[in-house]
């Protein structure tokens, strides 16, 4: 199931992505963040588009929210910054950029995506 539901987080940034993509949130071009619900992890980039269920290389950054807090995020209620600074995501300190790139991003595309 939380493959399926980045599958459609991948499909909708593939939609609508790109016109928000201003120079500083192009650093999400590229990059593989390992987003974890429990004991499933899925990779994901946005460009070159991917969500593969393992991946041969490190990922830049790894989001790992439970279940409840993936749903309100997955549905455009809640950003991953929001459950970040309520203390539901732990990371490591070089990651918080691509956090928040991606979660800027991410927000607005699923926000858009309601309308």
């Amino acid at each position: 199931m939380f493959f399926e539901d980045i599958e459609r987080i991948r499909s909708a940034l593939q939609r609508s992505g790109r016109k928000y993509l201003t120079p500083r949130l192009e650093a999400v071009l590229g990059t593989v963040y390992q987003l974890k619900r429990g004991e499933e992890s899925v990779y994901l980039c946005v460009e070159p588009s991917m969500v593969v269920r393992e991946h041969a290389h490190r990922p830049h950054c790894t989001i790992q929210l439970g279940a409840p807090d993936w749903d309100t995020v997955l549905s455009g209620e809640r950003s991953i910054m929001s459950k970040v600074l309520a203390g539901k995501c732990g990371f490591l300190k070089h990651e918080r950029r691509y956090i928040m790139h991606f979660s800027m991003l991410l927000q607005a595309v699923l926000l858009e995506e309601k309308q």
